[in-house]
């Protein structure tokens, strides 16, 4: 499931322009799964607005 979120992050961050997508696909895709995690664990104190504005701060940067 890993590879696949990659494959299809670095087809999205290629379509931006981005000089290395794999690179920045893998540093989103850790990004999705520590937000994922705390999310979704009972000790998770990340709500979907903060989820959501870290992960739109981070692909403007890209």
């Amino acid at each position: 499931m890993a590879a696949d979120l990659r494959r299809v992050l670095t087809g999205a961050v290629a379509a931006t322009g981005t000089a290395d997508p794999a690179r920045a696909a893998a540093h989103l895709a850790a990004l999705v799964s520590g937000l994922s995690l705390d999310a979704a664990t009972p000790h998770g104190s990340v709500d979907r607005a903060t989820i959501r504005s870290v992960l739109e701060r981070h692909v403007a940067i890209l």
